[in-house]
C-alpha cells in the first residue's frame, strides 16, 4: 500500500486465491492484481515501478523465467512465501524458492512463522511436521488429538467438530479461528523424522498442502488421526510438556 501511493504496482499472486484478492482491494486503484496463469510472454509489466509475486513457492519455474526475462533490472521484484523449513525436503518436489535464492543479487530476509498462526499453534505445527529432542515446557491447551477407528467414526467426529464451529477442508487462504484436519494411513514419520505421505496431489506432496493449510489455523486446532496408530501415539507424545530439567 505505501509502494502504490504514488507509482503503479503489479501484484502477482500463486495458487487458487488470485481472483479474491483482487475483490478484497478492488479500491486500491495503484495495484493491478494479476493470478499467475495470467503471467505470459505477452504479459507487459515493465511500466510498474514493483512487482509482488505473493505464494511464491506455488510459481512455476516457467513462470518465474518469463517474470525475470520481463524485469532485467528494470524494476525490483519481491517475493514472498510460508516457511518450508518443516517440510522434508524430499516433500516439497520441484523448488521454485531454490531457484529464487540463486538469483544474482538476491536478498533475503527471514519473517517470523507465528503471521498467521499465534506461538502456541506455531510451536506445535513446526514440531509436528519435524520430530526433534527439542520439546516445549508448556502444554498445547488449544490442540487437540482423537483417534478414528474407520470411515464412520471419522465422519462422526467431524461432525462433531463442525458443529462446534470448527473449518474442514479450506480452498482460500484467509486466517481460520477454529481448524480441524484429518490424518489417515498414508502419513507416516521417516528415518529423519519429517513427516511424509505416500500420495502426491497434482504434482504437490500432501504434506505440502497440509502445511499451508496448518498455517491459516489461528486459534485452535484438533486433529483427526484416522487408522494410524504410530501417529496418532506420536502426537499424544508432543502434547506432552517437558518437565525433565
Amino acid at each position: 500500500m505505501k509502494l502504490s501511493r504514488r507509482q503503479q504496482i503489479c501484484m502477482i499472486h500463486c495458487g487458487n486465491a488470485g481472483k479474491e484478492w483482487k475483490i478484497l482491494h478492488k479500491r486500491l486503484q495503484r495495484i493491478a492484481f494479476l493470478s499467475d496463469n495470467q503471467l505470459t510472454e505477452n504479459t507487459e509489466l515493465k511500466h510498474y515501478s514493483a512487482v509482488l509475486v505473493d505464494e511464491a513457492h506455488l510459481l512455476s519455474s516457467e513462470k518465474l523465467q518469463i517474470l525475470l526475462t520481463q524485469s532485467e533490472g528494470e524494476f525490483p521484484v519481491i517475493f514472498s512465501s510460508d516457511s518450508e523449513d518443516a517440510i522434508c525436503p524430499e516433500e516439497l518436489g520441484v523448488n521454485t524458492l531454490k531457484l529464487i535464492e540463486n538469483l544474482p543479487e538476491i536478498q533475503m530476509f527471514h519473517l517470523t512463522n507465528r503471521i498467521r498462526t499465534n506461538a502456541e499453534l506455531s510451536s506445535f505445527i513446526q514440531n509436528m511436521l519435524h520430530l526433534t529432542d527439542r520439546k516445549t515446557s508448556k502444554p498445547y491447551p488449544h490442540v487437540s488429538v482423537v483417534y478414528a477407528n474407520n470411515e464412520e467414526e471419522t465422519a462422526a467426529l467431524l461432525e462433531d467438530y463442525i458443529h462446534q464451529g470448527y473449518e474442514y477442508e479450506i480452498t482460500a487462504v484467509r486466517d481460520i479461528k477454529r481448524l480441524v484436519i484429518i490424518l489417515d494411513e498414508r502419513y507416516y514419520y521417516d528415518q529423519n523424522r519429517y513427516l511424509r505421505s505416500k500420495h502426491f496431489k497434482e504434482g504437490r506432496s500432501d504434506v505440502r498442502n497440509l502445511f499451508h493449510q496448518l498455517n491459516q489455523a489461528k486459534e485452535e486446532l484438533s486433529i483427526i488421526v484416522r487408522e494410524n496408530t504410530y501417529v496418532y501415539e506420536t502426537l499424544l507424545t508432543l502434547l506432552q510438556p517437558d518437565t525433565v530439567r
